[in-house]
């Protein structure tokens, strides 16, 4: 995968999901969880964790923070890009290659 391929955004939310919600895949998840911390703005992890770890809607997350729907679905679609571009660089690139692979057939 070159730095110029560009990975379809939801793929990368069903990533994530995967990798956060798996107990038995926990050194790869303590990978993706210290990414999350370092290289996100705060309100993009605290959103990501809310909604894939603490399963909370996008509606439930803007009304906690007293925020637009919309702010929370764009912040957090910048979060996912900003993983996304990581990703291919870190050590959970050969993973998700699997993972892509699996769900594109």
């Amino acid at each position: 995968m070159s730095r110029a391929t560009r990975i379809d955004v939801s793929l990368i939310d069903c990533f994530i999901s995967e990798k956060l919600s798996r107990k038995a895949d926990s050194s790869r998840s303590k990978i993706l969880r210290e990414m999350l911390g370092g290289g996100l703005t705060e309100k993009q992890r605290q959103y990501l964790l809310l909604r894939y770890s603490g399963r909370l809607s996008v509606s439930e997350i803007a009304l906690m923070y007293g925020v637009n729907r919309s702010t929370v679905s764009r912040t957090l679609s910048r979060a996912r890009q900003r993983i996304a571009r990581a990703l291919t660089a870190a050590p959970l690139r050969d993973d998700l290659i699997k993972f892509l692979q699996r769900r594109m057939g």
